[in-house]
């Protein structure tokens, strides 16, 4: 193997195990999030936030020592001459380290969508709940016994339980 192979090669191996982590992390939140467990939810974000970081650090990294070797920051980067090895396994292997984490990085977004998705539907619920318990009209101008439109409620205030 090239020493340009084996350092970018080590580079996606690192991303990959960065990111494989991560998936495990949503999925886990995802877990959490039916039926909501806000103390672990916590706990889980700050883990989560640490390997966010470190696979933006590792993705920084290697797009800097691509731009340093001249090697184009492109989906075909691997197939650059610089990173190919003599023994056409290693490029292989290479190839394939590339389309997992690329398969990797589709399939975490994929699951953040869903968690999105989630918590937006969580929120919107929780929002109806709100406006429930303060109070709120659903029809506002209703008219008055005389024929008048009736003004508007800013609310009852909060429904005692």
């Amino acid at each position: 193997m090239s020493n340009l192979h084996e350092i970018f090669y080590l580079q996606l191996s690192q991303e990959l195990e960065v990111a494989r982590t991560l998936h495990r992390l949503l999925c886990d939140e995802r877990d959490l999030l039916d039926p909501p467990n806000i103390e672990e939810l916590s706990k889980l974000q700050a883990v989560k936030q640490q390997q966010l970081d470190e696979l933006q650090s590792l993705s920084q990294a290697r797009c800097a020592w691509l731009e340093k070797q001249q090697i184009p920051l492109d989906k075909h980067c691997f197939q650059h001459p610089l990173l190919q090895s003599p023994q056409s396994e290693h490029n292989e292997q290479l190839a394939a380290l590339w389309q997992q984490l690329a398969d990797q990085f589709i399939e975490n977004r994929r699951l953040t969508d869903i968690l999105s998705i989630i918590v937006l539907n969580a929120r919107k619920k929780t929002q109806g709940l709100m406006k429930i318990l303060r109070g709120q009209k659903n029809t506002p101008n209703l008219y008055t016994k005389s024929g008048q439109t009736q003004g508007t409620s800013t609310g009852l205030g909060y429904a005692k339980a």
